[in-house]
């Protein structure tokens, strides 16, 4: 197929190389094309005689597995079908396949024929009962004469034989009134029928079959045939013979016979069936071996084809190399051309380079000074428009200048004598300021003074409204108590003391009155004193009412939040309660599970001893009622077989690792993981105690994956996996793994 320098090449090709190069170079392209659809065809049919090989492959494969089936179906066909001719030729003693023995009885007796067991078809559901019917007649033969028969038992005298029974192809047989019996049996319930009229046989042995299985009655159980035998008006020997599908006779005489027979119908049945199969199989074994053969001569097709499909893939690709060499030549030819005229245009290319450069440079020189002078131009212009600008500016500011000066000096002489005035006005601000604070100084002496006095017109007025109150209560007794005179002379000396009574009150009033007025204008002069005083002390700070409304709005915020804060803390107490009594329940549920757990474990480690788990608790102080200062934690207490209950400590070094894997696999028993880790935990153990490490390990593997990091072999040799690392040569090390499982690496 054509690269990408060749692409490259045809683009640049027609409008650069001579007519000849361009003409050569094309008819190699189209060459190489050519030659590439050949490759890719030839690669195409190549590749789908290679799939279809492989597919005739698989499908031999296939019919390969299977002939070996069909092959090893009729081997164990055949091998139970000799094994049941056997039996079968031994149980009759003679046959058809027989010995020698056999074949020599029918060479010398032409007249003896076929097995009655042979010719004779039963149905399956009555092997049995015909079987016990027949009984050693099943193995009689048949003979055309009766002088066949006497022949043939010579024969067997004089050889040693045995002896035979024959039955004659004509028998002497009639009914004998059978229909007598037979009317009144075919419609009871469980007879089946004639034994004669049940079985199948040649035309020729009807007669010989109606002999053999004379007044036979054929019924389902042997209760049946007890009850027809029982009701039955017949005697021995017109009646019938009653056979069951077991193989129980009772004859009209009433005699029974039953047990177990040889069930040789069976196996004659059964070897008919395997000849059967077996001539199945063999066709099949045949139609297999036919498509085992008609693949391999397809693939030898297929492969010779693939050889000469190799041989055009050859041929075709050396001409693609050809077309290939042919066309680089082409190439480099029209390469040398084009390396000419690139040199050509190159040197030209230069030399315009170099005109090129020199005018660039003459023109850039041009072009700064043409820039140059424009800049020296523009700044003359710029120059000579401020000159003209300033030159006006400066003329238009002249006469301005002149009255600025004058006012400027104006001005300053104004302003010394109001630095003057002010000088003076500081000097007596300063004055006043010094006498205000001598007078605010006095001021608040008197302020205070009039506070105390304030003070001591309160103290006077509570004195003086505790002591007219003082006076309402005297007055109340004294009237009182001249109620109680007055009832007394009333009615002792009937004296009118109206006069007396308003009179004295009167005085007591007037004297009372004068002394509270006295009091009360003397309180009020002093009142009037201390308001001229609060007057003078100017008004009252309002601001700080509203300062102490934002206080106890600041007051009531802070009392709000800290109700909350004392609420969530309140309610953080009661979650942190019930989380660490749900923490202790379930800690106590998983503590007493570990410690059940721990128990079997450590029982399977130390058969006959046993282990707890004891929650150590810090004492707590009955005088402080806090706990010591002890760490809680859990004792594990064993008594390994034959020893004292004690600590783990007191234990030795197999017993403390023991004890400890009993733990951490009582752990895993209650909180399972998928795999487990292991990492020498065997090495103190001996190897009584790696036995039952090693029991406990693979029950525990059952459900779960553990890798055991170890040296010990007895550990290695329970193991399902083994990796490691070995040494094969001095300084190279390298890893491997071992299925032991399977016995094979993995």
């Amino acid at each position: 197929m054509p690269s990408d320098g060749g692409a490259a090449a045809e683009a640049v090709v027609p409008g650069t190389l001579t007519a000849a190069a361009k003409a050569r170079l094309e008819q190699c392209l189209a060459h190489r094309r050519q030659a590439e659809q050949r490759i890719a065809q030839a690669q195409q049919e190549r590749d789908a005689a290679v799939r279809r090989m492989q597919q005739i492959d698989d499908q031999i494969r296939d019919a390969e597995q299977k002939l070996n089936q069909q092959q090893g179906q009729l081997a164990s066909v055949e091998s139970r079908c000799h094994a049941l001719t056997s039996v079968v030729r031994e149980e009759m003693g003679y046959g058809r396949e027989g010995d020698d023995s056999v074949v020599s009885l029918r060479k010398s007796c032409a007249g003896v024929k076929e097995a009655v067991a042979e010719w004779l078809e039963v149905p399956e559901r009555f092997e049995r009962a015909m079987e016990a019917a027949l009984g050693e007649r099943l193995r009689a033969w048949m003979v055309e004469q009766p002088a066949d028969a006497r022949q043939a038992i010579e024969f067997l005298k004089t050889q040693g034989l045995g002896r035979g029974t024959f039955v004659p192809a004509n028998p002497r047989w009639s009914k004998r009134g059978a229909q007598d019996w037979w009317a009144g049996l075919k419609d009871q319930q469980g007879v089946l029928g004639l034994a004669a009229d049940l079985v199948k046989s040649a035309s020729r042995s009807q007669d010989v079959c109606a002999t053999l299985f004379d007044r036979v009655v054929v019924v389902e159980s042997l209760e049946r045939a007890v009850a027809l035998w029982e009701g039955g008006q017949w005697t021995a020997p017109e009646g019938p013979t009653f056979v069951t599908l077991d193989g129980e006779v009772l004859d009209a005489a009433g005699v029974m016979t039953g047990g177990t027979t040889g069930g040789l119908l069976q196996r004659r049945r059964e070897i008919l069936d395997l000849e059967k199969q077996q001539a199945e199989v063999a066709r099949a074994i045949g139609t297999l071996t036919a498509a085992c053969a008609q693949l391999a001569a397809e693939r030898e097709q297929l492969a010779a084809a693939r050889l000469q499909l190799d041989e055009r893939l050859r041929d075709a690709e050396q001409q693609r190399i050809a077309t290939l060499l042919e066309e680089r030549e082409a190439r480099e030819a029209g390469l040398a051309e084009l390396d000419d005229a690139l040199r050509n245009m190159e040197a030209e290319h230069l030399a315009v380079q170099r005109q090129l450069t020199e005018s660039r440079v003459a023109v850039e020189a041009l072009r700064m000074r043409c820039e140059q002078c424009r800049a020296d131009v523009t700044r003359l212009l710029k120059r000579q428009e401020d000159s003209v600008a300033q030159a006006q500016a400066l003329q238009g500011q002249l006469d301005p200048l002149a009255a600025s000066v004058t006012q400027s000096q104006d001005e300053r002489a104004r302003q010394d004598a109001l630095c003057q005035e002010l000088n003076r006005r500081v000097a007596e601000l300063r004055q006043e300021l010094v006498k205000a604070q001598e007078t605010h100084a006095q001021e608040m002496q008197l302020v205070r003074q009039v506070e105390q006095s304030l003070e001591a017109a309160r103290q006077a007025l509570t004195v003086s409204r505790e002591w007219r109150t003082g006076i309402e209560v005297r007055r109340a007794e004294i009237r009182t108590h001249l109620g109680m005179v007055e009832g007394t002379l009333t009615g002792t000396y009937q004296l009118a003391v109206e006069e007396a009574l308003l009179r004295e009150p009167e005085e007591a009033a007037s004297v009372t009155r004068e002394e509270a007025e006295a009091a009360t204008m003397s309180v009020r002069e002093e009142l009037l004193k201390i308001r001229g005083r609060l007057e003078r002390m100017g008004p009252i700070n309002l601001a700080s009412i509203e300062e102490h409304r934002e206080h106890e709005e600041r007051y009531q915020f802070l009392t709000t939040q800290e109700a909350d804060l004392s609420q969530s803390v309140q309610s953080l107490r009661e979650i942190i309660t019930k989380i660490n009594r749900t923490t202790k329940q379930m800690f106590e549920e998983t503590f007493n599970d570990l410690q059940r757990k721990f128990g079997v474990v450590f029982g399977r480690l130390f058969p006959g001893g046993r282990a707890e788990l004891i929650l150590v608790e810090p004492e707590v102080d009955p005088e402080t009622g806090k706990q010591k200062d002890e760490e809680q934690g859990v004792d594990i207490v064993a008594q390994p077989p034959g020893k004292r209950l004690k600590g783990i400590t007191m234990l030795s070094g197999g017993e403390k690792t023991l004890t400890a894997m009993a733990l951490i696999f009582a752990s895993f028993l209650i909180r399972p993981t998928p795999f487990c880790i292991l990492d020498e935990i065997d090495s103190p153990l001996d190897e009584e105690n790696i036995g039952r490490f090693t029991t406990v390990l693979r029950e525990l593997a059952a459900d779960a994956q553990f890798l055991v990091i170890t040296h010990n072999k007895r550990t290695m040799a329970v193991a399902d996996s083994l990796f490691g690392v070995t040494m094969e040569e001095p300084g190279v090390s390298k890893t491997i793994s071992v299925r032991l499982a399977v016995l094979q690496p993995a």
